[in-house]
């Protein structure tokens, strides 16, 4: 690749668009854990509010991962320790390893966005939308391999697709938490002033 195509290819795991969304998750997280400790304060309790803090650390990590790409050394530690196990390598090899963990966050993220946002219904729907483009995401991940074996357009559609929905899931998010702050303590002011 020309140094231009890899810093533009979605792919890359340090291209822009990898930058992007490292940034994109970061702010994400640390937008939660200020709602957390804001939480904290008026409740005074950790009791009410570790979920919150659970929730920004499962995106600092995949930030985290974005960033360094963990889940890449899962594939070539697979690869080096059972090479001859063809079913185990029909999809990327991480997705075994980060699968409980999936289906933990993805369990957890919709009981949490149904206790916080149930009174708001446009938040909750944003919220649920976002999840299923990050399913989108994995399901995307899970098909990859037999993408990549097909032409290098139908591969590049796919990582876009998959990139896309992981980006703009990661921005419906934002803008999720954004509403809830907002209508939680929406600011005061005096037109008279």
């Amino acid at each position: 690749l020309r140094g231009e195509d890899f810093l533009w290819n979605l792919n890359a795991e340090q291209g822009y668009g990898t930058h992007f969304s490292t940034i994109q998750l970061y702010i994400l997280g640390l937008f939660v854990l200020m709602i957390g400790m804001e939480k904290r304060k008026a409740a005074g309790s950790p009791k009410e509010t570790w979920p919150w803090y659970l929730v920004a650390s499962m995106y600092f990590f995949i930030g985290l991962d974005d960033c360094i790409a963990i889940h890449e050394h899962f594939i070539k530690w697979s690869q080096a320790i059972a090479p001859g196990m063809g079913g185990f390598h029909l999809i990327h090899e991480w997705l075994w390893f980060y699968g409980p963990f999936m289906l933990f966050a993805t369990a957890f993220l919709t009981r949490f966005f149904w206790i916080e946002f149930r009174g708001s219904g446009g938040i909750i729907f944003m919220m649920f939308l976002a999840t299923l483009m990050w399913l989108g995401v994995l399901i995307m991940e899970g098909v990859a391999k037999s993408l990549e074996a097909s032409s290098l357009e139908e591969s590049r559609i796919g990582i876009a697709v998959e990139e896309g929905l992981e980006m703009f899931g990661a921005t419906l998010f934002l803008f999720g938490f954004s509403l809830y702050q907002r209508r939680k303590s929406p600011r005061i002011t005096n037109s008279s002033t």
